[in-house]
């Protein structure tokens, strides 16, 4: 009998946390009416879609000198293009 007591309050515990911390999940996000996009230079090259994946990531996050989310994403790209050159060069 203590197994089944023990059974139910730990769903009892279980069921009050998930309803305190539900909650915080459904809270506020940031909301970007235009998210910034850097676009390839060329079609061909998938190195780089990982460095402008974390451009436009950084620059959504508020890094970068400017004011202007694009700009920034694009300087943040052409820094990392430059510490992260493509294999073989």
């Amino acid at each position: 009998m203590t197994t089944w007591r023990t059974a139910i309050s730990v769903r009892i515990a279980t069921s009050i946390l998930l309803l305190v911390f539900s909650g915080s999940a459904l809270g506020d996000y940031l909301k970007i009416p235009v998210p910034p996009d850097i676009d390839k230079d060329e079609p061909g090259e998938f190195y780089d879609c990982w460095l402008i994946t974390s451009a436009n990531m950084l620059a959504g996050a508020g890094y970068g000198p400017n004011t202007d989310m694009q700009v920034n994403a694009e300087t943040i790209y052409e820094q990392l293009k430059t510490e992260y050159p493509p294999p073989g060069t």
